[in-house]
């Protein structure tokens, strides 16, 4: 027998409520109520609109909260799966089936995506400590390398200051000898220059022969 389906409207209508308040039924109690859609547009079954019923019955006669509700469908649900499965119903098995791979899988990659991020945070946290450290080191690195080239330089400086004295001092003390032979020869001179005209060039030369000698 062919499977009657009937609109928003007209499932509505049979009720005595609202378009907007079966859709909005159809939304909270989606678990319950596998609709079939066509294109954009529900399609109900008389299993659906006899569940719709029952919701009806238990907000508006009942008082039943939205939550209270669902619990209520749900134990309904699962009370009626356990008779169904103690009947060893082949449907109701494969269904159930069906939906317990679906809730697994479901669950795990829910677990796989939580892994996933946990993975990802220790990885970039990780990642901030290695390079944190990283320049770290290069900053005490950079630090050595300056007191080391300091250090050097310090001891260059030191090695050119003995060289210089070391060199230096012969030199200043062989330009000391010069400058004073050439201001013995300087008192020399002037004294031949003081001595009178008429003393001849004999005793100039001797005079002067003999100073140099004593010079050098």
């Amino acid at each position: 027998m062919e499977t009657i389906y009937y609109s928003t409207t007209e499932v509505a209508k049979m009720l005595g409520e609202l378009d907007s308040t079966i859709r909005f039924w159809c939304t909270k109690f989606k678990d319950f109520i596998p609709i079939k859609r066509q294109g954009s547009h529900r399609r109900f079954k008389e299993e659906d609109i006899n569940t719709l019923k029952q919701i009806q019955k238990l907000l508006r006669i009942n008082h039943f909260t939205i939550y209270q509700v669902y619990e209520h469908l749900k134990k309904q649900t699962i009370d009626d799966g356990m008779d169904r499965l103690k009947e060893n119903d082949p449907i109701f098995i494969k269904l159930l089936s069906k939906e317990l791979s679906k809730e697994l899988s479901k669950h795990l990659n829910e677990e796989l995506e939580l892994i996933e991020k946990e993975l990802k945070n220790l990885m970039d946290e990780n990642y901030k400590k290695i390079t944190n450290i990283m320049n770290e080191n290069y900053k005490n690195l950079k630090l050595e390398s300056k007191e080391f080239n300091s250090e050097i330089k310090k001891i260059i400086e030191e090695k050119l200051d003995i060289a210089l004295k070391k060199y230096s001092e012969p030199i200043l003390e062989q330009l000391k000898i010069e400058q004073e032979k050439n201001k013995q020869l300087t008192n020399i001179l002037l004294e031949l220059y003081k001595t009178p005209l008429k003393q001849n060039d004999f005793i100039f030369k001797k005079t002067l022969k003999k100073n140099l000698s004593d010079m050098f």
